[in-house]
C-alpha cells in the first residue's frame, strides 16, 4: 500500500473480533439503534401525511434527508478529525435524542408544523451522518489490521438484517401505537446506543504538527483531504469506481419497481418480497467476504464484484417471470455489498487514521452526488425506451466500467 497507516497511541486489542469488548459495544448499540430507527422512518411519512395531505411534502422530505450528505460531507469529515471522536459520537447521539424529544413535544402538543419536521429530520440525518462517519473511522483503532474485512462484513450483515426485519417490526407496534409513542421507542434505542458508546475505550490519535506550526484552517483542511484522495492511487481509482457503480446502480434502480408492476404485473402485495432478494443476497456476500482474500489480490476481487453485477442487470434483461426477476436482484445485492465490504477496508488500511474522516466524507458526498443523477436519467430514459433495455445499458455500463478499472491497474490493489 502506498500510504501508510496513522500513528495511533495503541492498546490492547483482542486478536479475536468477537473478543473485542470496545467493537461489541459499538455493534450491539448501533443495532438497537438502528432497529428502533425503523420506526421513526415509517412513521415520518405518516406525520407528514397527517400534517399536509400532500405526496410533494412526502416526496420533499426524502431530498431533505439526503441533503446532509451532499452538502456537509467534507465538512463532517473535517470534524471528525479534529475533534475527539468519541465524543463527537456522544454529542452526536445526545442531539439526536434532543431533536426526537422535541419532535414528540410538538406533535403531543399540536405545534408542529411541516418546515418544522423538515428542519428537525434534516439536523436528525445530518448527526446520523456524523455518528456514522466517526464509526468508520474508529473501526481501524479497535482491533488489528487482519480483522477489518470481519468488522466491516459484521457490520453490513446485521445493517442488513435490521434493513429487513425493521419495517416489519416497525409496522406491527405502529398497529397498536400511534406514532408519537413510536417516536419513545426509537429515543429508547438512542439511549441504549449513547450508553454503549460511552463504555468504548479508544486509543488516542496523533496528528502531525502542521509544517509552519501554526493550527490549520477548515478549509485547509478540507483540501488536505483532497489532496490524500487525489494522490493515493488506491483511494483514488477506488473513488472513481465508487462513483461509476452508484450511477450505474441507480440508473438502473430507478425502473425496476415500475418494470415489476407495469411489464410483470407482479402484485403490490408480493412486491416487497421480490425486492428482498437483493437484501438477501447482500446477506450472503458478507459470509464470503472474509475467505474471499485467499482468491487473489483484492483488486481482482473488486472487477469480479462488477462484472458480477454486469452479470445480475443482464439477468434483470431477461427476466420474464418474478423469480427470475428475484435472481438477478439477489446477484445485484451480493455483488454491491461484496465490492462496497472490501472498498471501505482498502480506505481504512490505506488512509491515515487522521485524515480517515474526510476522505470518507469527501468519497461519500461524491456518491450521494452521483446517485440522484443516475436515479434521473434512469426515469427519464425509460419515458422514451422500452424499460427492460435499460437493464440492458446498465449492464454494458458494468462491463465498461471493468475494463476502465483494468486500465487503471485497479486489480494491482492489494
Amino acid at each position: 500500500m502506498s500510504t501508510p497507516l496513522a500513528q495511533v497511541n495503541s492498546v490492547a486489542k483482542p486478536k479475536s473480533l468477537w473478543r473485542n469488548r470496545q467493537f461489541l459495544y459499538l455493534w450491539v448499540g448501533s443495532c438497537f439503534s438502528g432497529l428502533t430507527f425503523h420506526i421513526y422512518t415509517l412513521g415520518l411519512p405518516l406525520m407528514i401525511y397527517d400534517l399536509s395531505r400532500s405526496t410533494l411534502a412526502m416526496s420533499s422530505m426524502a431530498v431533505m434527508n439526503m441533503l446532509p450528505y451532499v452538502l456537509f460531507g467534507m465538512l463532517v469529515g473535517v470534524i471528525v478529525d479534529r475533534f475527539d471522536r468519541k465524543r463527537l459520537m456522544l454529542a452526536a447521539v445526545a442531539l439526536q435524542i434532543a431533536i426526537l424529544l422535541l419532535m414528540f413535544g410538538l406533535l403531543t402538543a399540536g405545534l408542529a408544523k411541516i418546515w418544522v419536521l423538515y428542519l428537525l429530520g434534516f439536523c436528525l440525518t445530518t448527526f446520523g451522518y456524523v455518528f456514522s462517519n466517526s464509526t468508520t473511522s474508529i473501526v481501524p483503532l479497535l482491533m488489528e489490521r487482519e480483522h477489518y474485512v470481519s468488522a466491516n462484513a459484521t457490520i453490513n450483515f446485521w445493517g442488513t438484517v435490521i434493513s429487513m426485519a425493521g419495517p416489519s417490526i416497525a409496522g406491527s407496534l405502529l398497529l397498536v401505537m400511534n406514532y408519537r409513542l413510536g417516536l419513545l421507542i426509537t429515543i429508547g434505542g438512542f439511549l441504549i446506543l449513547f450508553m454503549f458508546t460511552s463504555l468504548m475505550k479508544l486509543p488516542k490519535v496523533e496528528k502531525p504538527p502542521s509544517p509552519e506550526g501554526r493550527k490549520t484552517s477548515i478549509r485547509e483542511e478540507m483540501r488536505e483531504g483532497w489532496k490524500q484522495l487525489l494522490l493515493t492511487k488506491e483511494l483514488f481509482t477506488i473513488t472513481l469506481l465508487v462513483l461509476g457503480v452508484n450511477f450505474v446502480s441507480s440508473f438502473a434502480g430507478a425502473v425496476i419497481v415500475f418494470y415489476a408492476l407495469d411489464k410483470l404485473h407482479l402484485a403490490s402485495s408480493s412486491l416487497g418480497l421480490v425486492l428482498s432478494a437483493s437484501a438477501l443476497g447482500s446477506m450472503c456476500s458478507t459470509f464470503v467476504a472474509k475467505p474471499s482474500l485467499k482468491w487473489g489480490r483484492r483488486g481482482k476481487l473488486l472487477i469480479g464484484a462488477i462484472l458480477t453485477a454486469a452479470l445480475g442487470q443482464s439477468v434483470l434483461f431477461l427476466s420474464a417471470h418474478w423469480l427470475i426477476l428475484a435472481v438477478g436482484l439477489f446477484i445485484l445485492g451480493a455483488a454491491s455489498t461484496f465490492s462496497n465490504i472490501h472498498i471501505h477496508t482498502i480506505r481504512q488500511e490505506v488512509t491515515p487514521n487522521h485524515m480517515l474522516g474526510r476522505v470518507s466524507g469527501t468519497t461519500s458526498m461524491l456518491a450521494r452526488i452521483a446517485a440522484p443523477i443516475g436515479l434521473f436519467l434512469g426515469g427519464v430514459c425509460g419515458e422514451y425506451i422500452e424499460v427492460h433495455f435499460i437493464f440492458l445499458t446498465a449492464s454494458l455500463m458494468f462491463l465498461m466500467l471493468a475494463l476502465l478499472s483494468m486500465k487503471n491497474k485497479l486489480q494491482e490493489i492489494s
